[in-house]
């Protein structure tokens, strides 16, 4: 079939062109060509329906904070080889945030925004109650 796209079927198909990696392609090559974009399509559909947005968005939100609280953590015990790292974990969540509508503005995570006042204080305690449950 040509790059037309699937016939129309459900609320209509669209073209899409992706790079993968080795072993994605080795794994899509196992699938027939007529089947592989159903097979994709059936793949995605749980992970849309729990995060676009779902009950899986709030679950992520959660991981936002306890990420934010073991950045903060570890650079004021100046760990930045923990922080970087931590750091890296929550930039590799961004996808699942997109599909969550949560924009990276709004997350100190990804932003590196800290909020002051009140409200640090408060998200202080709050991450020393997460880090005792973490250690």
């Amino acid at each position: 079939m040509s790059l037309g796209g699937r016939p129309k079927e459900e609320e209509g198909h669209t073209p899409k062109r992706v790079s993968l990696d080795q072993e994605a392609c080795k794994g899509l090559e196992k699938i027939s060509i007529g089947e592989r974009s159903k097979f994709i399509e059936k793949a995605l559909r749980p992970l849309l329906k729990q995060l676009d947005p779902g009950e899986s968005c709030k679950f992520l939100g959660l991981l936002d904070r306890v990420l934010d609280c073991g950045i903060s953590s570890a650079l004021s015990k100046q760990d930045y080889e923990k922080a970087t790292t931590l750091a890296t974990v929550a930039d590799s969540l961004a996808p699942f945030r997109n599909l969550c509508r949560v924009s990276d503005e709004n997350n100190s995570v990804q932003s590196g925004k800290r909020e002051l006042g009140p409200i640090e204080r408060h998200k202080n305690v709050s991450c020393r109650r997460i880090m005792d449950l973490l250690e």
